[in-house]
């Protein structure tokens, strides 16, 4: 399993600092006869050859390559949190840190297993896909990152892990400060295409899976090497970026397609997980995956 934190610092390390503006926001974006326009912070930021949009679910980019791309939330949540191993029940050497472990319920699961810190140690991660507070999304779905998370809401989850989950996975949760969870709404999207113009969309901000599917980061990276291939057997930006579009638009939406399945059988529409029996769970995790045929095949 990887760490967020360290895959970011791989990847920001081989950027130089020049090329690298923190905290500057793309207000706008637009194609040109000579390129794409950018403006940043509200201020023209000149006129580019071409321009990836890797800006995420809420991406700038998208409306203007796939305008009729929406992005749909699922009517659930992933609750998430993490902490430093030897605040487990057995310190560091908990034996919840040895194995990926699911745990199933009605209406959703959770998954336990560790990831590397960046001291060289090990952090007890946790992710629990289910229901979420009715009113925590007044202004429609978005996410609640660390630190924002409230009382009420941490009040929910507890209660919620205390009704759906064994005892040892609930308070494998519970060791959890308030500061280290956040919450994040399954959302869907599919686009007609990757790729306008001189505009190209890259990770989240094309395609948008769910996170059964595992395959977050992997799609983004997959993104990456195909622009790098294609840019390396056309000449013409035109070339390159229609070669892009043909190896990623059908790849990126067959991931979402398979995300909102995987989301149907283990949250929207879960077994009892109690009534199954060995026999009973193999024909189910056959179902899940069973004739999938996509560039994501779990098979």
């Amino acid at each position: 399993m990887a760490s967020w934190a360290l895959v970011w610092r791989g990847l920001r390390d081989q950027v130089p600092d020049r090329d690298y503006h923190e905290g500057a926001t793309v207000t706008d974006v637009r194609q040109r006869e000579d390129g794409v326009g950018l403006w940043v912070d509200g201020r023209p930021a000149g006129t580019y050859a071409a321009v990836v949009g890797a800006d995420g679910y809420r991406s700038a980019v998208r409306p203007v390559v796939a305008p009729e791309a929406e992005v749909r939330y699922a009517g659930y949540g992933l609750w998430r949190g993490d902490y430093p191993a030897e605040r487990g029940a057995d310190g560091a050497r908990s034996p919840l840190l040895d194995d990926f472990a699911a745990v199933g319920f009605r209406g959703g699961h959770a998954v336990f297993y560790r990831i590397p810190d960046a001291a060289g140690g090990f952090r007890q991660n946790w992710a629990l896909y289910g229901s979420v507070p009715y009113d925590l999304y007044p202004d429609g779905a978005a996410p609640v990152p660390r630190g924002r998370v409230t009382e009420t809401a941490a009040a929910y989850l507890d209660a919620l892990v205390a009704r759906e989950l064994p005892p040892t996975w609930a308070d494998a949760v519970r060791r959890t400060e308030r500061r280290e969870l956040s919450i994040n709404p399954m959302y869907d999207t599919t686009v007609s295409r990757y790729a306008k113009g001189a505009l190209l969309l890259a990770g989240d901000a094309g395609a948008i899976a769910r996170p059964h599917t595992g395959a977050g980061a992997v799609k983004a990276i997959q993104d990456a090497r195909a622009l790098e291939r294609a840019c390396q057997e056309h000449e013409t930006w035109a070339e390159a970026l229609a070669a892009f579009d043909a190896a990623r638009r059908d790849a990126g939406n067959a991931l979402t397609a398979l995300g909102k399945h995987l989301g149907r059988m283990r949250v929207e529409d879960s077994p009892d997980w109690s009534t199954l029996t060995p026999a009973d769970f193999e024909s189910w995790l056959h179902a899940n995956t069973h004739g999938w045929q996509s560039a994501y095949d779990p098979a």
